[in-house]
């Protein structure tokens, strides 16, 4: 147990430590919250493009259904939309997966740096200080 010649002086460190707890709690809190809204900002893009791609889609699909000049042809030409929108579709899943990789280590990198300060808080507070 440690023993203080001042007891005020005790209550001060600590109150200081809390403080500076408070403070880095609020800052890590703050770096994560800023992850997420990039993270979420990236995803919601893609979702507003991949709404676009099937507005066009839809668009070439009543354009094709008006011109096409028999079965065969709209046949066709289903076919090579849906190939088309296959295409777009797959590529906005593999960025929408980069996306969710980049967040991924982003709060990897986070949680490391958050436990490093907690080990060294740790440290800190638990080792006696010298008379």
């Amino acid at each position: 147990m440690f023993t203080y010649s001042n007891p005020f002086e005790a209550m001060s460190g600590f109150n200081t430590n809390l403080l500076d707890l408070a403070k880095n709690q609020y800052e890590a809190a703050k770096q994560l919250a800023d992850i997420n809204m990039r993270t979420s900002e990236k995803l919601m893009q893609k979702q507003l493009e991949l709404f676009g791609l099937y507005l066009q889609a839809n668009a070439d699909q009543m354009d094709l259904l008006t011109k096409a000049k028999g079965f065969q042809e709209l046949y066709a030409g289903q076919a090579e939309l849906a190939r088309g929108l296959a295409e777009k579709v797959m590529a906005s899943a593999r960025e929408s997966a980069e996306v969710a990789t980049g967040a991924r280590d982003e709060v990897t990198a986070w949680m490391e740096k958050g436990a490093e300060a907690v080990a060294a808080n740790l440290k800190e507070v638990t080792t006696p200080k010298a008379a």
